[in-house]
């Protein structure tokens, strides 16, 4: 076996990748190997939503996670990386995040494009650079086109192959596209018309999100734009701004949108229709945070055996969440999950979030090698340290894109 190399990666200068040469490697020497198992076998188990193997090995071919289990012949390995008998867990996902300069370049809120001397592209890079540090392997950004300029999700587009994190990019509208559109039937034509066949035709997105609300579009305007986003092949997202919250999951469910994203309590009953039309609710502590309260809701949808989604909503104001481990922090602290619970939403629940549950999430034979190396040797270990980021390694589709 040969020792892992290190490799310059213009991506970040602190990266190490396996590069494209060395197909198979083994992760050996694994403490505790944690991941999520499907809602099915939690039922039938009847127990913790997470599965546990102590003393382990996981091989990776071609990027994707080939076989977990202990003896795996040595001459099938190219690339050996000890895990020093720490925990390995599945990279944390976030589906909820905006770029700090969709609000910042206009005025506003923080601007990123101002942050170092290369520009906005530097400072996108920086961005996403930052949440692979602290464990975040999959994220949704959110982008709102402003005066038919597409510089967000074009720049996003860039760094889509790059695979460190791995980027879903979504048309969200949530303003006017521009102050002289001030009717309501100019700004809906414009999307439709211009707006969505653009994204499309040039693949600048994965989904479209719409936020619905008193001050933003009307439930008749979103049914419009996400059934005209559906016509040309864009996924659906739907975002509540806390109002009208019961009116937001019918339509939600009406059109089975992937997820949709909610602030304020949800009912059983809401539960219950967004389950029974494959919807995800995904639920932003930053709010809870800021309003002092904890909803309670979340725990209810839990126990029924609902999919939630946790998100950072990163980006959307100045002050706010910087981590995925922060979010699980505050998951636990503040609304009442288990350190199972947070861990299977923070990676598989919000893999469902983004319709990716089949390719990452957890850890699977067949799945991408999306995981983490952490510096402790027992996952309950995360209790004594919440919120910090106990990062030795992240792997992405079988690469090592951070090593501290």
């Amino acid at each position: 076996m040969t020792s892992l190399p290190f490799v310059a990666n213009p991506f970040c200068a602190n990266y190490t990748r396996l590069g494209t040469i060395l197909m198979t490697t083994l992760i050996a020497n694994i403490g505790q190997l944690v991941t999520p198992v499907s809602d099915d076998e939690v039922r039938r188990r009847r127990g913790t939503p997470l599965k546990v193997l102590k003393g382990t090995e996981l091989l990776i071919h071609n990027g994707r996670i080939a076989s977990i289990g202990t003896g795996i012949a040595p001459d099938r390995v190219e690339t050996r990386l000890d895990a020093d008998g720490g925990v390995v867990l599945p990279g944390l996902i976030d589906p909820h995040t905006h770029l700090p300069a969709s609000q910042g370049r206009g005025g506003g809120s923080a601007d990123i494009s101002s942050a170092g001397d290369g520009g906005w592209e530097t400072s996108i890079q920086e961005h996403l650079q930052r949440m692979v540090r602290s464990g975040t392997t999959t994220v949704e950004i959110k982008c709102a086109v402003r005066s038919q300029s597409f510089d967000e999700l074009i720049t996003l587009q860039q760094f889509s192959g790059r695979r460190a994190p791995r980027v879903i990019s979504t048309l969200f509208n949530s303003v006017p596209l521009e102050e002289a559109l001030s009717s309501s039937t100019g700004r809906i034509s414009a999307i439709i018309g211009e707006l969505i066949p653009t994204v499309r035709r040039r693949r600048l997105a994965q989904f479209c999100d719409v936020d619905c609300g008193a001050k933003t579009y009307t439930h008749t305007e979103a049914r419009t734009i996400l059934r005209a986003a559906r016509g040309a092949g864009l996924r659906l997202k739907l975002h509540s701004n806390g109002e009208d919250v019961r009116n937001i999951v019918d339509l939600a469910a009406e059109l089975e949108v992937t997820s949709v994203d909610l602030v304020g309590p949800v009912s059983r009953r809401d539960g219950q229709h967004l389950g029974q039309a494959g919807v995800v609710p995904v639920f932003l502590p930053w709010n809870a945070l800021g309003s002092g309260r904890s909803d309670q809701s979340l725990r209810v949808l839990l126990e029924s055996g609902l999919p939630v989604g946790l998100g950072s909503d990163q980006g959307s104001s100045p002050i706010g969440i910087g981590s995925m481990w922060l979010v699980l922090a505050l998951a636990i602290s503040l609304l009442g999950m288990s350190l199972e619970q947070a861990i299977t939403v923070c990676t598989l629940h919000n893999a469902t979030a983004l319709g990716m549950s089949g390719d990452v999430g957890s850890l699977d034979e067949g799945k991408a090698a999306d995981l983490l190396i952490l510096d402790i040797g027992d996952y309950r270990q995360l209790l004594q340290g919440l919120g910090r980021e106990p990062i030795r390694s992240v792997v992405v589709g079988g690469d090592v894109v951070y090593q501290r």
